[in-house]
């Protein structure tokens, strides 16, 4: 059965008159406007462009240049590797454990120009000279185990310059077996000689370590490509076309229709339009690996700066005349290591029609589509089509629908026994009310809405599985401010595919603005069976007792069904698309028991007090059995389920699992408290301390946020218009990890971390800064929007002083 969707929201303007095209229809995503210290991938990021004799010619760069000297008291020119940014498997298994961090010591020079030979046309490049610039591999390898010649592994490892070391990446071999690849220096042209492990139980040995490859030196073939943009414009007055030969991610066309089906995605994800195809594989078991559209590569090939490296070729155009607007964008991923430009592994699409009947009512449709190619031919292909509409009811009331159906064709090069096909459906229903009253000089902001999404629908230029869950920072509350567009993201929607979802989102303004309340509510059930998944409820309250003192109350529960056995209740997204069949949503724990209450509750109060313009404190106290998902979810891996067979075929599937779970917190989970303070003292105008310190009962909490058990002190110092000091001391405490995984939880060690760090920034001119740092503290905000963790105000990136000195000179020109 099909179900319409319906949401609510804000009042839309009417439809405009006929005007002049001035840009893009359709609006960007939210986290796109979120600004970020970095140099942006968009062109024109540079606020300094000099505009050549003649006018036709506008020209813009930026540079940056660094050095350091690390905790071997060596001399670093070059050492960058965006991907150690993340929180991830490196911090229970890495070289650093913990004090994993990205050493962001590099060089790099950007040019942007754009030239406008006649008035209509518009060629625009962006070179860059870093070194992401420098690519490499090997080429592919074809190689016998170590024990067995019969088993064979092809492989190509790819390489950057920043971290002199190519990729870390994982490699499937002839029976099935999957081979994590770590992070490979490179020595004279030549990687090093590593050995790799699959998974154990192929190995035939009870307790064995799995079947070894050792990868020889391998030589690698360099390339510097610093072509990042290039593309041509013509603009007429109500259309533009675009024709770009590279391009970021930004160019992946967003869809404003209710269900985003194309480019919706989290904040900080890359887009799914660059994600790889990975043809079929046949393995010697006789069992299958669908082909599948991979998002690892997309996802670790980043620099520092969290620009993507896979950049896009296509084509797009734009058109609005006031009641019609059309917006549609076809481009390819090409990575740095392609070898043919002209000769992708798929292929997206999509476009967007929108108009307006009247002033009231708007109609709308959208198409995407999506094949995947194998030396050109056709092997997968998904398209999507959808009708949608709004109205305007009344000035602040406003009703929007959708409908879609999607279809696929899988490994279409292989036989009628080995291709499938399938169809689904999905809709929505929106219904948005937002108006001033007089009662209580208020605002009420009301959205209500419920959608559907077939298990079999799939719209392959989105991905929803992240969206749908209550961000890890939106679980705490903080008097610190967000940026207005990362509001959106904060509590998850629900939807994804097989889900039928209904929501009501309420927000309230009273007594010009001194009481706020956000009120947010989602059912979730399997569209598949109606079987229950989820009702989460978040509240968050803020009173402005008076100008001096704001308290802050916060409520959540997620309740979710009684434990199945060995099934963990609520997995978080911790894994690739390449490694995992969407088809599988649950994660083995063997730790869980059955027919027990997992639901989780949160309560939280906060208090600000402005005592005078030289102190204020923060008071903030929370408790919860929601233990948290970092760092448990870092103790996981997978197995292979060689039993799960479809219409006959032995479908390749792994299942990830977590393990080693028992210490930090089964069902039905046990409370526990965090308690924050900050003070914040102003001796004067240009000088800040800042008292931090928490305790937090879940002894596991690590330096993600402010919630790990810590004591600190910073200081800021404006020492003039040109001259500026940060310095701050934390000790925090947790639990040795890696340890107590080594150990097999024998030895679960509470030992403390003192973290020093000092940054002195000098502005030599209004465009140039030359800064100088020991250690590691806070990437936090200042980072770019490209980690969940980005977002928060205090970070340990190493819990213990890293000492290491970088000098870095920025600027524009």
């Amino acid at each position: 059965m099909i179900c319409f969707f319906l949401a609510a929201g804000a009042a839309v303007e009417a439809a405009p008159t006929a005007k002049k095209y001035v840009g893009p229809v359709v609006e960007p995503q939210a986290f796109e406007q979120i600004p970020a210290k970095p140099v942006s991938e968009k062109a024109g990021a540079g606020k300094k462009t000099t505009v050549l004799p003649g006018g036709r010619i506008k020209m813009s760069g930026r540079y940056r240049l660094s050095m350091g000297i690390d905790r071997d008291q060596d001399f670093v020119l070059n050492e960058a590797h965006g991907d150690l940014q993340e929180r991830n498997f490196r911090y229970a298994f890495g070289e650093y454990r913990e004090n994993t961090f990205d050493p962001m010591i590099y060089q790099k020079f950007e040019l942007m120009t754009d030239f406008s030979p006649a008035d209509k046309w518009n060629f625009h490049t962006k070179l860059v000279a870093d070194p992401w610039s420098w690519v490499g591999t090997t080429g592919e390898q074809v190689q016998s185990a170590d024990t067995n010649a019969a088993i064979i592994m092809r492989y190509n490892l790819k390489y950057f310059g920043a971290y002199n070391s190519t990729l870390n990446e994982t490699f499937r071999n002839n029976i099935a077996d999957l081979y994590s690849f770590p992070l490979i220096k490179v020595h004279d042209g030549r990687t090093t000689r590593t050995t790799v492990m699959g998974f154990a139980d192929f190995d035939g040995v009870p307790g064995g370590d799995g079947i070894p490859f050792t990868i020889p030196e391998l030589e690698i073939d360099y390339e510097f490509r610093p072509v990042r943009e290039f593309w041509v414009d013509y603009t007429e007055d109500l259309w533009q076309l675009r024709l770009f030969a590279l391009a970021g991610e930004s160019q992946a066309l967003f869809t404003d229709d209710p269900l985003e089906l194309s480019n919706h995605k989290d904040f900080w994800q890359q887009s799914p339009w660059l994600y790889d195809y990975k043809p079929v594989m046949f393995f010697t078991d006789g069992s299958i690996r669908r082909g599948h559209y991979d998002d690892a590569l997309s996802f670790t090939a980043k620099d520092s700066d969290g620009n993507r490296m896979i950049l896009l070729k296509g084509a797009s155009l734009t058109a609005d005349d006031g009641r019609t607007s059309v917006a549609a964008t076809v481009a390819a991923p090409q990575t740095p290591w392609d070898e043919k430009y002209f000769a992708p592994n798929n292929l997206p699409g999509a476009a967007r029609v929108k108009h307006w009947v009247n002033d009231a009512w708007m109609l709308g449709g959208t198409y995407t589509f999506r094949s995947g190619l194998v030396d050109n031919s056709m092997a997968d292909f998904n398209q999507v089509a959808a009708v949608d509409t709004s109205y305007q009811l009344s000035p602040d009331t406003v009703v929007k629908a959708e409908f879609a159906g999607s279809g696929r064709s899988q490994d279409l090069l292989t036989n009628e026994l080995i291709d499938a096909d399938k169809e689904g459906y999905a809709s929505r229903l929106i219904v948005e009310k937002k108006y001033d009253h007089n009662l209580y000089d208020g605002t009420t902001d009301l959205h209500l809405s419920f959608t559907h999404m077939d298990q079999d629908f799939e719209p392959l230029l989105s991905r929803y599985s992240n969206t749908r869950y209550d961000r890890f920072w939106a679980k705490h509350l903080t008097f610190e401010s967000r940026h207005p567009s990362l509001e959106v993201f904060r509590f998850g929607d629900g939807i994804d595919t097989n889900r039928l979802v209904w929501r009501a989102r309420w927000k309230e303004k009273l007594f010009k603005e001194r009481f706020e309340n956000w009120f947010d509510l989602r059912q979730v059930n399997k569209a598949s069976n109606t079987a229950y998944t989820e009702t989460v409820i978040n509240n968050e309250a803020v009173f402005r007792y008076s100008p001096q003192t704001t308290w802050k109350f916060y409520f959540r529960w997620q309740g979710l069904p009684d434990t199945t056995q060995s099934i963990e209740p609520l997995q978080s997204n911790l894994y690739y698309l390449s490694n995992y069949d969407p088809v599988i949503e649950t994660y083995q724990n063997t730790a869980i028991r059955p027919d027990l209450n997992p639901d989780r509750f949160t309560y939280a109060v906060a208090v600000q007090h402005v005592f005078s313009k030289e102190l204020t404190a923060e008071g903030f106290f929370e408790l919860s059995n929601d233990i948290p998902d970092f760092p448990r979810g870092v103790i996981n891996n997978t197995f292979r389920d060689a039993n799960d067979r479809v219409d006959g075929l032995l479908i390749d599937r792994l299942q990830p699992f977590i393990y080693n779970q028992a210490p930090f917190g089964l069902p039905p989970y046990d409370y526990f408290s965090i308690t924050k303070v900050r003070l914040i003292w102003k001796p004067e105008e240009r000088l800040t301390y800042t008292f931090h310190g928490a305790y937090n009962d879940h002894l596991y909490a690590s330096g993600i946020d402010d919630n790990i058990t810590h004591i600190g002190l910073s200081m800021k110092l404006d020492y003039n218009d040109k001259l500026s000091f940060f310095g701050d001391y934390t000790y925090s405490k947790t639990i040795d990890l890696a340890r107590m995984v080594a150990t097999s939880l024998d030895e679960q060690v509470y030992e403390g971390h003192h973290n020093v760090y000092f940054s002195a920034d000098y502005q030599i001119r209004p465009d140039t800064v030359l800064r100088g740092e020991y250690g590691m503290f806070g990437l936090g905000s200042a980072t770019p929007i490209v980690t969940p963790y980005a977002v928060t105000t205090f970070t340990l990136p190493t819990l213990d002083t890293e000492h290491l000195f970088r000098l870095t000179l920025t600027g524009e020109f």
